[in-house]
């Protein structure tokens, strides 16, 4: 199976989708496209104390409407491309330990590199914060 690919229209969306979230909660620490070597699938991950919170059925559906509301078309993401990891999940957790941005949108491309050891086949990183924004 090929390894699947993020092109500039994946980064550009992924993006925007995060803009439009922020809008709407202000405190997303994680942002990033992650390449899941097992499957070969990116996913857009969002990491939100607001999503630990509320839960997951509260974050799908306020995604699904940014996505709705500004008219994201699913050729250019598929709403199963997108997950919800908690602040405190091993993907997340990993990433912070390396990398730290400011809480604007960053585009840090992380690819064939090793965090403690485990290998990070590609990223693409909008924003990695501590558990709390950075003023």
């Amino acid at each position: 199976m090929a390894k699947a690919i993020l092109v500039e229209e994946n980064i550009k969306v992924g993006e925007k989708i995060l803009v439009e979230l922020d809008k709407l909660i202000p405190d997303i620490i994680g942002a990033f496209w992650f390449l899941f070597e097992e499957t070969e699938e990116w996913k857009l991950i969002f990491v939100s104390p607001t999503f630990d919170t509320k839960g997951p059925r509260f974050a799908y559906k306020l995604i699904l409407d940014v996505l709705q509301k500004n008219s994201i078309e699913e050729n250019l993401i598929a709403f199963e491309d997108i997950s919800i990891l908690p602040v405190s999940s091993p993907i997340f957790t990993l990433l912070k330990t390396a990398i730290k941005t400011g809480k604007d949108i960053s585009n840090i491309r992380f690819r064939k590199n090793s965090i403690n050891g485990v290998i990070i086949e590609d990223a693409m990183l909008y924003r990695v914060l501590s558990n709390k924004l950075v003023a």
